[in-house]
């Protein structure tokens, strides 16, 4: 409706106006392609054995994966599909990674994305793996959580959307006051090669 209100004003107006001379076409620009929005952490092209389960999965044109929640659930261990999908969290103590002091990487346990070096590893005492900072700007999400009574910052990971935990600041645990608790069933880690 609009659109035809200015037709009507711009015709009314035109007839009362004086003949303008005829609008000279612009040139016609060369052809172009618009780069895909650069992820986080790209798949790699030559990944780690340990990564190779990831190599079937296909980021989107703004580098996201998506699966539905039954594929989800095929790919993933019930604690992992439960922790990732549905933001469970493992019982304190229980986790795979909590203690783990090797050098290496850590990356999402649904879509490979990198997510944590063992260099930002840090023993926070929660019974969980803490982290003081992401791998790299952009890897991780984060979201205002109101759940369970309180206000917590929950973090996922920005390629696929999985669970990770959740961050806490200002702490005085770690040199950057910060604090990732994250499960070990969100995470796969990768040893540093010798």
């Amino acid at each position: 409706m609009f659109p035809r209100m200015l037709g009507f004003v711009f015709i009314t107006l035109s007839a009362c106006a004086p003949a303008a001379p005829a609008p000279q076409t612009p040139p016609v620009p060369a052809p172009f392609s618009v780069p895909a929005t650069p992820t986080a952490n790209p798949m790699p092209a030559n990944p780690d054995p340990l990564l190779a389960r990831f190599a079937d999965l296909k980021p989107d044109a703004a580098g996201k994966v998506h699966l539905t929640d039954a594929q989800w659930e095929k790919r993933l261990t019930t604690m992992q599909y439960q922790v990732t999908r549905h933001a469970a969290t493992e019982r304190a103590g229980t986790g795979e990674y909590e203690d783990t002091e090797a050098a290496g990487n850590y990356h999402c346990i649904c879509c490979g994305q990198l997510l944590y070096g063992a260099g930002n590893k840090f023993h926070s005492g929660c019974g969980w793996p803490a982290f003081m900072d992401e791998a790299n700007p952009g890897a991780i999400e984060y979201r205002t959580d109101n759940s369970h009574g309180m206000e917590r910052t929950e973090i996922v990971c920005t390629r696929c959307g999985s669970h990770l935990g959740h961050a806490f600041y200002g702490e005085g645990l770690s040199k950057t006051n910060v604090r990732h608790c994250v499960n070990s069933a969100s995470l796969l880690f990768v040893p540093k090669k010798n």
